[in-house]
């Protein structure tokens, strides 16, 4: 079978690790996949998968290039592909768009569509009877300050199709609402439409729950609340140390909460897509009484980041791995593992700091022994002050019996890192 694959991180170095796990999944000589990928990915990509490769091109600009879409077009010609494998959020509709045009096998562009647009996911969740917080699309500035005036601040704006928090604003007031508006006009026509979606403030925790989904029934599942959610909006790491925690915490797989989200979320997706196969990451949002839930966002991927960490760990799989594995094979006896393995409590979570120049950061966490811990600066690095809980210098997971083992672990670890870690201030 000839694969086309669409992969890209955001942080070039990730890719090698990413492309050994999954090549590590395909033993099978019949599968000949091509790659593309970006031009700064180059370096980072090991010689043995280069070498299993069928080939490869890069981008440049590879998130915004229509270059792909054309190059895979003309590819078909002399390597007809009978997959187009897409696991990244920016890479979805791409991907979909492809396969349309050639007629191959997979989600198609409107199926894809609604994972990715906002409004229109929202739209079908409406419809199919779920319970959500006022929204409206945002076409122009009248549509906002109409949305402003029926609903009362605080409201939160995004793009309808961007993904990873990418142009989230929170507005509390008429001083917020003008910044927005004068730093939209630095970006913007005067007639180019918005493209966003304004939402109500919800003043509750947000779950997520993620797994992987094939043929109408979650085969993996797990739920989560995001933790220090708040520090999102006034971030610095001094609130970040005093409040202590910036992640998310796996709710007990038993209690109700637990298995009422994983239900749920079934439900929805089955509302979505019950045909293919993909990985989900829905995000909820649950009053403190657990008795409403409201949609906040659901996506045919993945989650990034610590969230990735978190599902591996309590899964004690690597559900990607499985999940490339099955799209490239097809075969059903993939996702046994899945099926019959143990999940875990884990708490998965960042590491921000002071600005500074690195003078010494520990390679490993010996003392605590974290079950995962990474972070990727060198001596001699210099951090910048920290203005969103997205800028971090790596992430601390642990895995226990219990959510309250796995903050006490992760305690330990970010104490070790602390007294380890040497910082030169600015």
């Amino acid at each position: 079978m000839n694969i086309l694959l669409l992969e890209k991180f955001f942080k070039p170095s990730d890719i090698g690790p990413v492309l050994n796990a999954f090549f590590d999944a395909i033993k099978n000589d019949s599968v000949n996949i091509y790659l593309f990928t970006s031009t700064d990915s180059k370096d980072f990509i090991p010689n043995h998968v280069k070498a299993r490769l069928a080939g490869i091109q890069y981008f440049d600009h590879y998130y915004t290039t229509p270059l792909i879409e054309l190059a895979a077009i003309n590819l078909n010609d002399t390597f007809p592909f009978e997959r187009v494998i897409a696991l990244r959020e920016f890479d979805l509709i791409r991907a979909a768009n492809i396969r349309t045009y050639l007629k191959i096998p997979g989600p198609n562009s409107k199926q894809i569509e609604i994972f990715r647009d906002k409004y229109l996911m929202k739209c079908k969740a409406l419809s199919s009877g779920y319970s959500l917080k006022p929204f409206a699309a945002i076409d122009n500035s009248i549509d906002l300050l109409n949305f402003i005036k029926k609903i009362s601040y605080p409201i939160i704006v995004k793009p309808r199709k961007k993904g990873g928090g990418l142009g989230f604003q929170h507005l509390r007031d008429d001083n917020e609402l003008e910044k927005y508006l004068n730093m939209l006009a630095k970006t913007t026509d005067v007639d180019q439409n918005l493209d966003l979606i304004a939402e109500k403030y919800l003043d509750m925790p947000m779950m997520h729950i993620d797994g992987v989904f094939h043929k109408g029934k979650p085969i993996a599942i797990i739920a989560s609340e995001y933790v220090g959610l708040k520090a999102h909006h006034n971030f610095s790491a001094e609130a970040y140390y005093a409040t202590h925690y910036s992640g998310s915490l796996t709710l007990d797989p038993s209690s109700a909460i637990a298995q009422t989200l994983c239900s749920y979320t079934e439900m929805m997706l089955n509302h979505f897509d019950s045909i293919s196969t993909y990985g989900f990451h829905v995000e909820l949002w649950v009053d403190d009484n657990n008795n409403n839930i409201f949609l906040n966002e659901i996506a045919a991927r993945m989650g990034g980041g610590y969230v990735y960490n978190l599902t591996n760990l309590a899964f004690e799989l690597p559900l990607e791995k499985y999940l490339f594995k099955y799209l490239c094979l097809e075969d059903e006896t993939i996702f046994q593992p899945l099926l019959t393995g143990h999940v875990s409590c884990v708490f998965s979570g960042k590491i921000p700091t002071n600005a500074g120049k690195i003078i010494s950061i520990p390679k490993e966490l010996n003392q605590s022994s974290p079950d995962f811990y990474r972070c990727d600066l060198q001596n001699g690095d210099i951090v910048n002050t920290p203005t969103a809980c997205y800028d971090n210098m790596g992430f601390i997971a642990t895995r226990g019996s219990s959510p309250s083992e796995c903050l006490s672990k992760f305690d330990m670890a970010l104490n070790e890192f602390r007294e380890k870690t040497i910082l030169e201030s600015a």
